[in-house]
């Protein structure tokens, strides 16, 4: 019996300027090039002369097992014109979209993901209802695949915790009001303001100006004993983009708007519909051994609380103890660990790539059919 036979894939990406920060979208296409499964064909489409590459290859008679949509083709930007629409309609091959920024734009989303006539929808979102919606809208298979993986080339434990100069460092973005919480914010400005306090050094940051690229990023961490974090994601997932309009549009007539306010107004009346997930962030803080310090949540089934990271209780009142638990030498190492054992095992991009092909089989056999 000879090797397995490669997926013939045409992988359709975009690099987007400005997205280095966001190290999952260099590297989901690097990753997939570098994997001995497949013979890839990348394009990115974010040129005009890419989505003509695009257009040209869907078009042609070349026999492709799949055509891949990565995050980076429609995130915050639509790369995906009416004619490269188009052409993905025409093209046999079926089509996996892995959806990026699921909290926003996402009736354009269903809508280009209903006119390429995607077969496979990838997730980072792990709840069911949220699994539940998609099908119904598209009518397709859908699987959950944390949207960013570890590239150990680039994250690694370069420096032991002891010689690390920063007790805990974060860097993230604030999360939009229509999320219906503030839980970076939170806990970012908890741990600012009281680092003397608590007799640490840290360097905490969501300003957009201090994100960092993937190769700073890596360095970063190394710099950091600890790492702050929170479940990625919205409270009130809906595919009707409804309850984000509403609040943008309160907000643009009241710019000092806060959740407090507008909690009676959105969110009291409505079902909460969780999509909270695990990010490449938490990853690649675990694959560098730097002990993250995070909200108690289900990160995708992946990290335990008090195994994996530091649970911290959302109203801070076991903070103290969690401090203590982070200048201890022992306890840290034991975490560390336990993190990275995780995501070497679990959340490198070429596990997370035998996921997908493991999700990708049935859509390929019943094309055979």
């Amino acid at each position: 019996m000879g090797p397995p036979r490669r997926i013939r894939a045409l992988v359709l990406y975009g690099a987007i300027p400005g997205a280095q920060t966001l190290s999952y979208q260099e590297g989901w296409p690097a990753a997939i090039a570098a994997d001995s499964r497949f013979d890839a064909t990348l394009i990115d489409v974010r040129p005009r002369r890419g989505r003509i590459a695009a257009e040209l290859a869907l078009r042609s008679p070349r026999r492709d097992d799949v055509v891949v949509l990565l995050h980076s083709v429609f995130s915050n930007t639509n790369l995906v014109s009416p004619r490269l629409l188009a052409a993905l309609a025409h093209a046999r091959a079926p089509k996996a979209y892995f959806i990026g920024n699921e909290s926003k734009l996402l009736p354009e989303k269903m809508a280009t993901a209903e006119g390429a006539a995607v077969r496979l929808l990838v997730t980072m979102k792990s709840n069911p209802r949220v699994h539940e919606l998609y099908a119904q809208r598209l009518g397709c298979r859908v699987a959950t695949i944390p949207s960013g993986g570890v590239d150990t080339t680039v994250f690694f434990p370069a420096r032991p915790l002891a010689e690390r100069d920063l007790d805990l460092g974060f860097r993230g973005a604030y999360e939009p009001l229509y999320f219906g919480h503030r839980d970076r914010e939170e806990i970012t400005n908890h741990f600012r303001d009281r680092a003397d306090a608590y007799g640490l050094r840290v360097d905490l940051s969501l300003a957009a100006a201090d994100r960092l690229d993937r190769a700073g990023w890596a360095a970063f961490l190394n710099r950091c004993r600890g790492q702050l974090g929170t479940e990625a994601g919205t409270d009130y997932f809906e595919l009707t983009d409804e309850l984000r309009n509403e609040v943008n549009a309160y907000c643009a007539l009241h710019p000092d708007a806060t959740l407090d306010d507008l909690r009676p107004l959105f969110f009291d009346s409505r079902e909460p519909v969780p999509a909270r997930a695990i990010t490449g962030r938490h990853a690649e803080a675990a694959a560098t051994k730097t002990v993250q310090v995070l909200f108690r949540g289900e990160y995708t089934g992946f990290f335990e609380p008090d195994v994996h990271y530091l649970a911290l209780d959302r109203d801070f009142g076991n903070v103290a103890e969690v401090v203590e638990r982070l200048k201890d030498d022992a306890e840290c190492a034991q975490v560390a660990d336990a993190a990275y054992d995780v995501a070497m095992s679990e959340l490198t991009y070429p596990r997370l790539l035998e996921r997908f092909l493991e999700a990708l089989e049935p859509v390929l056999e019943e094309r055979a059919a």
